[in-house]
């Protein structure tokens, strides 16, 4: 809505229950009482577990791997929500796009991630990814990074949406 000057984009909520807008959150929260059956390929991972994984060597040279996959063990309606409100991301077979993250106690720093949802198997693919890659080119995947990530993690859809092709 605008009106003269004024632009509300997104949605408010008042208190009282009062709401304007869109208020549907585009963020959501993996923790390890979350995750089971992790797994990791396409690099050097020296840990992967439910709490988190710890990259030794990234190999760039195929730049949409490695990743870390996990299954999602319970409701995951937070998750297809804040695809959804992101701007109907696809949530079947892998399809990557950019998160903002906020990682776990102990991790490198970085606040990107590259995460794909398949709501069918319940399965994520998520990777961090190098600031210092081409991670806004549509369709270029960004790199990742060498270093330890733990969970809980918050990934908020990057907006407008970044398409970063899918993992297999």
């Amino acid at each position: 809505m605008s009106l003269s000057g004024i632009i509300i984009e997104g949605g408010i909520t008042i208190e009282g229950g009062i709401s304007i807008g869109a208020t549907s959150s585009v963020s959501f929260t993996i923790t390890s009482a979350r995750l089971s059956g992790p797994s990791a390929y396409g690099a050097t991972f020296s840990s992967v577990t439910t709490s988190g994984f710890t990259i030794d060597n990234p190999n760039i040279g195929n730049d949409l791997y490695p990743a870390y996959s996990v299954n999602i063990t319970d409701d995951d309606s937070d998750i297809i929500a804040a695809f959804n409100t992101a701007g109907e991301l696809y949530t079947q077979e892998y399809p990557a796009y950019i998160w903002t993250v906020s990682w776990g106690p102990g991790s490198t720093y970085t606040n990107l991630a590259q995460v794909g949802y398949n709501s069918v198997s319940k399965f994520i693919n998520m990777i961090p990814v190098d600031p210092g890659s081409p991670w806004s080119t549509p369709g270029a995947s960004g790199y990742s990074l060498a270093g330890t990530f733990t969970f809980p993690a918050t990934f908020t859809a990057y907006l407008p949406p970044i398409a970063k092709g899918g993992w297999c």
